[in-house]
């Protein structure tokens, strides 16, 4: 896969893509991706912060030509985690 792919799911640790990136946030979806698949999932349930990751998985997907890709749902922080 190409590098930029990854650069672009940095924004999960609140970086932009102009940051200069260390090697632990540029590893940090180059293990997240790949878990998808190591736990077998079909479903990938993660927050909004996470989706691009979560669509990183479905292009690898393409590139090792696999046909059932996992499906994303993507949704915000559920409002019982916060306090009022």
């Amino acid at each position: 896969m190409i590098l930029s792919k990854f650069y672009r799911c940095c924004q999960i640790m609140g970086c932009s893509d102009s940051d200069e990136l260390s090697a632990a946030q540029i590893f940090y979806p180059c293990m997240q991706c790949p878990d998808i698949y190591f736990l077998k999932a079909d479903i990938c349930q993660l927050g909004m912060d996470q989706r691009k990751v979560n669509v990183l998985a479905r292009e690898y997907c393409d590139d090792i030509k696999q046909k059932n890709k996992p499906i994303i749902l993507s949704h915000r922080k559920t409002s019982y985690l916060y306090t009022s």
